[in-house]
Parts: C-alpha cells; sequence; structure tokens
C-alpha cells in the first residue's frame, strides 16, 4: 500500500460526505452541515478568507480538502495542503488564511474537541493522559501532517456519523474518543491537553478541572506548570484561592454533570471525583449543594 494510501482514501470519503450531508445551507461565505452539530464538526467551503488574531475556544482538527490553510503564530507558521490534518491550539492568536484550490474554493472539515469531551476521556484513560498535561506559553505546539491508517480510519468513523445525524449518545462520543486515541498513538494528541495562557489561576483551573480524580497536590501542580511551590500558592493567596477549595469546586461540579446522566452509580461517580470513601463523598455534596447526591440527581430529572 502507497504511503499516502490512508490520506487520500480519507479524502474521497471526506470529499463525498461533503456532497451528501442532508441540511447543506449556504450562507455568504460558509456552509454549516447538520446545525445540531455545529459546535463539534463542521465544513467550510470559501472563495478565499484571511482571519487575523484569531483565538480558538477549544483545539481543533482540520482537514483540508481542497486548497490550502496558512497558519501563522507567534513563533512560526505552518501550510496544510489538500488531504494534510492540521491540529490547531486553543487559547493562542493566530492569523489563518484559507486559499483556494484549482477550482476557485477552500474547503475543509473542522472538528472540535470541547473541553467535556476532554474532561470524559480524561477520566477513562487517566494513564493516557497524566503525563501529557503540561503549560505551554511560549512556544505553543502546532502539526500539519499526513495521517496514517489508524488516524484516518478513526475520522472516517466518526464522519460518516455525523453525516448521518449522530449528533449525541454513546456511540458518537466513542467515535470521538477513537479519534482521540488514534491521534495520542501517533504522537500528535499532545496538543489536545496542553495548557496555554499567563494567567496561573486560570491554568490550575483548567488542569484540575481536566481531571478532577487525579491527587493534585501544590508540588505536583507546581511541576507541571513549572513554577515553585511558593510562587503558585503566592498567585492562588492573591486571588483569594487555596488549592484544597479549587479542588473541591472542580470535584464537585463534576459530580454534578455526572448526576444529570446517571443517577444509579453514586460510587463510581464518586471515585470518578477522586473519592474512595463514598460517605466521605456523600458528606461533601450535601455540604456543597445542601442535597445528597441522590436527591440531587431526581431533583435534574426532566430539567
Amino acid at each position: 500500500m502507497h504511503q499516502n494510501a490512508p490520506k487520500y482514501e480519507c479524502l474521497n470519503l471526506l470529499q463525498m460526505l461533503f456532497e451528501r450531508v442532508p441540511e447543506f445551507e449556504a450562507t455568504p461565505t460558509l456552509r454549516h452541515a447538520l446545525k445540531s452539530v455545529a459546535r463539534l464538526c463542521r465544513i467550510c467551503e470559501v472563495q478565499g478568507s484571511h482571519l487575523s488574531r484569531l483565538m480558538l475556544t477549544a483545539p481543533a482538527l482540520v482537514v483540508v480538502l481542497e486548497g490550502n490553510k496558512d497558519v501563522g503564530f507567534q513563533n512560526g507558521s505552518v501550510r496544510a495542503h489538500e488531504g494534510d490534518f492540521l491540529l490547531l491550539p486553543n487559547g493562542v492568536e493566530m492569523d489563518i488564511a484559507n486559499n483556494p484550490g484549482s477550482k476557485g474554493l477552500y474547503r475543509s472539515v473542522v472538528v472540535e474537541f470541547e473541553p467535556h469531551a476532554l474532561r470524559r476521556f480524561a477520566i477513562l484513560y487517566p494513564d493516557r493522559v497524566k503525563d501529557l498535561v503540561r503549560w505551554n506559553t511560549a512556544h505553543p505546539r502546532h502539526s500539519a501532517f499526513s495521517p496514517d491508517i489508524h488516524v484516518a480510519e478513526a475520522f472516517m468513523h466518526l464522519s460518516r456519523s455525523l453525516a448521518r445525524g449522530e449528533d449525541t449518545g454513546p456511540i458518537l462520543e466513542l467515535r470521538m474518543f477513537e479519534l482521540i486515541l488514534a491521534l495520542l498513538e501517533s504522537g500528535r494528541g499532545h496538543l489536545l491537553f496542553s495548557l496555554t495562557g499567563d494567567d496561573i489561576v486560570e491554568t490550575v483551573q483548567h488542569l484540575i478541572t481536566l481531571s478532577p480524580a487525579q491527587q493534585w497536590t501544590a508540588e505536583r501542580i507546581a511541576a507541571q506548570l513549572g513554577v515553585s511551590v511558593s510562587t503558585l500558592s503566592r498567585r492562588l493567596r492573591q486571588d483569594g484561592l487555596n488549592l484544597r477549595q479549587m479542588l473541591r469546586e472542580a470535584r464537585m461540579q463534576h459530580a454534578g454533570t455526572l448526576l444529570k446522566n446517571n443517577s444509579e452509580d453514586i460510587a463510581g461517580i464518586a471515585e470518578s471525583c477522586g473519592y474512595a470513601s463514598l460517605s466521605r463523598f456523600r458528606a461533601r455534596f450535601e455540604d456543597h449543594f445542601g442535597i445528597t447526591p441522590t436527591a440531587y440527581a431526581t431533583s435534574q430529572q426532566g430539567a
């Protein structure tokens, strides 16, 4: 098999899906496929465009179908050609030029990795994530590459599900997780779990929210951020915060989210939030929300 076979097989499939996706309405500059999943995956068709100082709110994977895409960062630039995959970070300013191909159009598929999906992945596969999370402000990494067979197949599986109109549910979630795993196995997925920004407090919040089950300590977080424990503690104190409060808040918010979807497995939810003791979890939850986990889950039914 030719080394670029996965790239072109994936490209051909996406080109076909592009023409077949239902409810495909034109706007002056952009088409959105399947409005219900527009935040997760969108199809872009433009005659050419340039965006300055764009900052993504979630990391994104772009597959260029026609034309090419230039992305400029403070520390360099990258070009993605037809069939290339381009992984872009969140929280970093960039200039983007979408350049049309021979037919006068630029076309691409964009998949955004929303924070809640990355948190769910981190809970299911903690060993895959724990050594990947890094604070990276000076030189955010980006990557344009030809996909290997696993990345190409994972993207095609997700694309087929989206083209069928599957916008929620465990199957679609597993498709997304398959893509994340394939990117990690290819050595590209680290960027999905890189934290960017200049605010230490905001970065700590993102870090513990991403993986609330981790047994975070000041020493461990300081090492992840590349700062001293005293610097970390001083910055938190300046905002009237401490790590214990932040961790408890993140865990309780995560518990509330899980209870909305699964009111049966209280013990499993406690473990997912970093509590080995179910009774301790119940006490923390009731202290935070004013009601028991079971009562909270009942109150959320139908909400």
